[in-house]
């Protein structure tokens, strides 16, 4: 059976540089083109990643013996040359890797490639000056490249979108690629990943990580997922559709890599600057940053040795206690990360590394400062009048259970109706009673949880989310409500991603777009805060004031 031939299609954020020419390529040969689009004119918000993470990725697939073509920060026409050109190095046969860093829209279930200088104002505009993903790809399928991997990381919030849309939408899952494959997103379709600051992704570095470590490989691609979603908590997880021949899963590059090293890529014309010094990976950077804090604690030493005893001994009084068991502590370090992350988790976690001390009570004073910050404001108890309507089917359904008490499905629409108008300890009793009668009725559980949230009986509201989610994983409404409680509580963090999870079932529900947006506000995270709450109320303008009657501002 002959090698698999493979095609990478990684879409990301990249000043112009068109690719340069390489011969033709031959059956079995690898060829690379990565395009990473930054300056966008029009971003308020520069993206910071793309160019770094093109070059890292296209060293580490040089070291796998791709011949690459670099594309930076390029328009429209710059692109369809690059592509154009890449196109006809194609042939049967050939391994073939396109990635792509920058501004992705969908639009009509197609996505998206957005040049720097995109006049996008309208959906015909995104048309006309975009370039679609399924347009490459199938000209790619055409030019007999076997085995195809679309890997996709636009989901950036972009300026362009706001033009004709109340909110950004992410990118679309393709359902149907051609046969034999494997797409990737750098997450989850119809969900928007935050802006990093640093010069590469999260996403890159995995990616380099895994590429070295793996190859070009099903497993590369598995390890990337996990290790991307490892490093944001669960925040954004890789989403992987594949129509590989293989179904086993075990789908691996059965060529080893070249002993001698490709020729010098400026001397063979595939990239048009020299690469530079790979960045090391964050594995690496922890690495020596760990060896660099030994070598300071080992100076520390020395000069504390060299002091007077009296001078070590009044030192000594300054400095928080360590930990007497378990490896040694920086509690000092530690403290700056938590301080970094502002977030009381952040904060308890220090506690609980560093009970006591000086720096401990810090921390615990900066856990009463954020819990006075986000403390609700009272419930809007006011009970809402009852409407004729209302009225009339709240006497049938009293009279539905007065002729059978245990009639769930009347009890359960009896207690929305109490919850609607406010009257939550009524809707308690009527909720209570139908997880009686079926304890596994995940729809009053939820129900249940938010009402008992709105009588601030935040544990059990709590135990009640949890209790739904477990018998439907990933049910939104449960996920918007366990959201709500983890806000009122104050752990912000996990009402992110309480938030993120339930715009994953359904995008456009506005009370988890407004409830993220508060528990970004709360995590330091203002510009993503303002801008799902931005989102929201161009949904619902009437979002904020339910918010504040559920007490939270």
């Amino acid at each position: 059976m002959r090698a698999w031939s493979f095609v990478w299609f990684v879409l990301a954020a990249g000043t112009c540089v068109a690719p340069s020419a390489v011969a033709d390529s031959k059956p079995g040969d690898r060829i690379a083109l990565l395009i990473g689009n930054a300056q966008y004119p029009d971003s308020d918000t520069p993206l910071t990643t793309p160019v770094q993470d093109v070059r890292a990725v296209g060293a580490a697939l040089q070291r796998r013996g791709y011949a690459v073509d670099l594309a930076e920060n390029v328009g429209k026409r710059a692109m369809q040359d690059a592509l154009s050109n890449f196109f006809g190095k194609i042939k049967s046969g050939s391994d073939v890797l396109i990635y792509f860093s920058g501004y992705g829209i969908q639009s009509n279930d197609k996505n998206y490639m957005v040049p720097i200088d995109g006049q996008i104002w309208s959906e015909a505009d995104l048309r006309r000056d975009g370039v679609t993903v399924d347009s490459v790809m199938t000209e790619i399928d055409r030019r007999g490249a076997d085995a195809k991997v679309v890997i996709l990381d636009a989901a950036n919030r972009n300026p362009f979108e706001r033009r004709f849309r109340g909110y950004s939408t992410g990118l679309v899952a393709v359902n149907d690629p051609p046969a034999n494959t494997l797409m990737m997103y750098s997450t989850a379709p119809k969900t928007m990943l935050r802006q990093g600051s640093g010069t590469r992704s999260v996403f890159a570095d995995e990616l380099v990580g895994s590429i070295g470590g793996d190859g070009i490989s099903r497993a590369a691609f598995d390890k990337v997922r996990a290790g991307v979603s490892a490093a944001t908590q669960g925040a954004q997880v890789p989403w992987i559709v594949s129509t590989l021949k293989e179904s086993s899963g075990g789908w691996t590059d059965p060529r080893p890599v070249p002993s001698k090293p490709p020729r010098n890529p400026v001397e063979a014309g595939r990239l048009p600057d020299p690469p530079k010094p790979v960045e090391p990976t964050r594995q690496e950077t922890a690495k020596q940053e760990a060896a660099k804090q030994e070598v300071t604690k080992q100076e520390i030493l020395k000069q504390e040795a060299a002091k007077p005893e009296t001078v070590r001994q009044d030192s000594a009084k300054l400095e928080p206690p360590k930990p007497t068991t378990g490896p040694a502590a920086d509690p000092a370090g530690d403290f700056a990360a938590a301080k970094r992350a502002n977030t009381r988790q952040a904060y308890q976690d220090f506690v609980a590394r560093h009970p006591t001390g000086a720096w401990s009570e810090r921390a615990r004073a900066e856990i009463d400062r954020i819990d006075a910050a986000v403390k609700p404001a009272a419930v809007d108890i006011q009970v809402l009048t009852y409407s004729r309507e209302d009225l009339r089917m709240k006497a049938e359904l009293d009279r539905a259970i007065e002729r059978n008490p245990g009639d769930a499905g009347a009890l359960y629409r009896r207690g929305q109706l109490h919850a609607i108008h406010r009257e939550f300890q009524l809707a308690l009793a009527d909720f209570d009673e139908v997880i009686r009668l079926n304890p596994q009725d995940v729809e009053a559980l939820n129900n249940r949880c938010w009402v008992r949230a709105m009588v601030e009986e935040l544990d059990r509201a709590l135990r009640d989310c949890n209790e739904a989610l477990k018998l439907r994983p990933n049910f939104a409404d449960a996920l918007d409500s366990r959201g709500l409680v983890n806000l009122k509580i104050g752990m912000a963090g996990m009402a992110v991603r309480d938030y993120d999870a339930a715009l994953r079932g359904n995008g456009k529900q506005a009370s988890s777009l407004y409830g993220r947006g508060l528990a970004r506000l709360r995590s330091g995270d203002t510009q993503e805060g303002n801008s799902d709450i931005s989102d929201a109320l161009a949904m619902d303008p009437g979002i904020a004031k339910e918010f504040a009657r559920y007490g939270i501002r």
